[in-house]
């Protein structure tokens, strides 16, 4: 147990921590994708973007006007409007442009420019909304070739086990591929990771079934 003198000055010290002017760390990797020059604050959360559609084209053009994105964390959630602007960064496991929806896990550092914080990097994360594990079918009678061709897309569904349940999915050029999977065809076990966009579910990882040839 501390005594009260000391509990003070620990205290005091966590205070002075807490109301400290950021400190900004100059980094020796030139790649953009690691300066944090000027970032006073990373944030990651789900969007939640302006307008009755719900969705923001990124990056934004040069001349478009900074848009304020709310982002949501935690439980019990805390929200934060963060501006994006055509100078913000943009990086998407989806590939670019990318739209940005409602709902889209991001991950944004942000620094604060007058009375409001500014994004300099967004992230559209693409975290596993389904795993599944099934029989791929609908595919074109001689299959496919794996990695699919850039800006190429090819919709199947997934019958998962004996349960006749068939599940809709959209393969896509960026989707990373696991276990030197190099074609699929109908009847093949696979074993994916998706997530939802733009009301589609998109495999953003394919492999073999676990215990497949």
């Amino acid at each position: 147990m501390l005594k009260k003198p000391m509990f003070l000055l620990a205290l005091i010290a966590l205070v002075a921590v807490l109301v400290s002017p950021p400190v900004n760390f100059a980094w020796a990797d030139s790649d953009d994708d690691h300066d944090d020059r000027g970032r006073e604050m990373t944030i990651a959360g789900f969007a939640d973007v302006p307008g009755a559609g719900g969705t923001l084209q990124l990056p934004l053009p040069a001349d478009a006007a900074p848009v304020t994105v709310n982002i949501t964390l935690g439980v019990p959630s805390v929200t934060i409007p963060v501006q994006v602007t055509p100078k913000t960064k943009v990086k998407s496991d989806f590939g670019l442009p990318v739209t940005l929806a409602d709902g889209d896990r991001i991950k944004v550092d942000a620094h604060v420019v007058g009375t409001a914080l500014q994004a300099d990097k967004i992230e559209v994360e693409a975290f596993p909304d389904v795993e599944l594990i099934g029989t791929a079918k609908g595919l074109p009678a001689a299959g496919i070739t794996l990695p699919l061709a850039a800006g190429a897309t090819q919709n199947f569904v997934i019958t998962l086990g004996a349960s006749g349940v068939d599940v809709p999915v959209r393969l896509t050029s960026i989707t990373k591929i696991r276990g030197h999977l190099t074609s699929l065809h109908n009847g093949d076990a696979i074993q994916i990771e998706a997530a939802v966009r733009n009301s589609a579910i998109v495999i953003t990882e394919i492999n073999h079934a676990p215990g497949a040839p």
